[in-house]
């Protein structure tokens, strides 16, 4: 089990992390619901689909490679 020191020092670290990734889910969601609304909206929708699927994985390839560089 951690200490309670270092576990309060992680969550400090941790917290501002967790805060991006859920308001990247939330700006996804309140697009998807703005783009629904469209007169055109199943090519819209697709193109909002697809646009944060590719978000999502070039953050993750970023994410790779700057935990993979740093790595010794």
């Amino acid at each position: 089990m951690l200490e309670k020191n270092r576990f309060n020092r992680i969550l400090v670290l941790a917290l501002p992390i967790l805060g991006g990734m859920v308001s990247q889910n939330i700006l996804n969601l309140v697009d998807t619901a703005m783009v629904s609304r469209l007169e055109y909206s199943n090519a819209a929708l697709a193109a909002v689909g697809l646009g944060g699927f590719l978000l999502v994985v070039t953050q993750a390839i970023i994410l790779g490679f700057g935990t993979g560089v740093q790595a010794s």
